[in-house]
């Protein structure tokens, strides 16, 4: 009967892995602000007044400035669109990690014919892991955002620079840039050609776009080279390349920081096995020494 509602357990926490992952299905209706009768993801439905609450209690950690970084705030299509999403998944995730560890110390204790309430530790023990997994999702994305920019900053202000070479404006070079294909600084670029070209103002424009995406660092030198050119004027095409520059020698230790990371974490996995090996092979001798032992003393299994 223990094993079956263990089951039991186990399905309903895939089935609450799959919902939890639900993203909204945007169309033109939701972006603009309608009512589309779409139901949010099941993590919002379940802990969204909890989450709720627990949002007006504070923005700790400056939660709202990291999803700005990693992109998720205010994008319907993204897993985070708000501090109160990001809380309910939390929310969700240690609910999913309490049931799991309630399920399988369910099937410890049927195994080892122990009482059904020592499962119940093992729950409460594995819950908070459950409120650190959005975490790291948020910081990974956080991650792989600076490092796309930094990538594509490091060709498209060269290509940039070329523009403004020609004999363009800085403000005309960016809208006539951001119209080529490009990564994620250049999608970002097309954002503050659309500003700049409703109100006129490239300064402007960068810092809106500065402060709505959280002021990412790799940003900033060009965000302060734009406003410097605005306001000194003078030629800019130099000053490009050199940043350009720059970007590639981050992105040349970057890449070089992750081979030597990935050289040594390859290395844990290997250990792991040996040492697992080699308990698998001492195992037998230490059962002897330890009936040995007992039977010397006068014990025994």
């Amino acid at each position: 009967m223990m094993l079956a509602v263990a089951l039991l357990i186990a399905l309903g926490g895939v089935y609450l892995v799959l919902s939890s992952f639900q993203v909204r299905r945007v169309d033109l209706r939701s972006r603009l602000g309608y009512d589309t009768g779409e139901r949010p993801p099941l993590a919002e439905r379940l802990f969204g007044y909890l989450a709720q609450q627990w949002s007006k209690r504070g923005d700790y950690g400056g939660l709202e400035h990291r999803l700005r970084l990693a992109g998720f705030w205010g994008d319907p299509t993204g897993p985070y669109p708000s501090v109160a999403a990001f809380r309910a998944r939390q929310l969700m995730a240690a609910a999913l990690a309490a049931i799991v560890g309630w399920g399988g110390g369910l099937l410890i204790a049927a195994a080892a014919q122990k009482p059904a309430s020592l499962a119940l530790p093992l729950g409460l023990l594995t819950a908070p892991l459950g409120l650190l997994m959005p975490q790291a999702e948020l910081n990974k994305a956080i991650r792989n955002r600076d490092d796309a920019l930094v990538a594509d900053m490091a060709t498209a202000l060269e290509r940039l620079a070329n523009f403004v070479a020609a004999g363009q404006p800085l403000g005309q070079a960016v809208l006539l840039f951001s119209e080529r294909p490009g990564g994620a600084f250049v999608a970002w670029l097309r954002t503050v050609a659309a500003d700049f070209s409703r109100h006129g103002d490239l300064a402007v424009a960068v810092e809106q776009m500065m402060e709505a995406n959280g002021s990412p660092g790799v940003l900033v030198p060009f965000a302060t080279l734009v406003r410097s050119h605005i306001r000194l004027g003078g030629g800019v095409s130099e000053d490009l390349r050199r940043l350009a520059g720059e970007m590639r020698e981050e992105l040349k230790r970057r890449i070089t920081e992750r081979g030597y990371r990935n050289t040594i974490l390859m290395v844990i996995p290997a250990g792991l096995a040996i040492l697992a090996s080699l308990l698998v092979m001492a195992a037998p001798g230490f059962v002897r020494m330890m009936e040995s032992f007992l039977g010397s003393s006068g014990g025994g299994f």
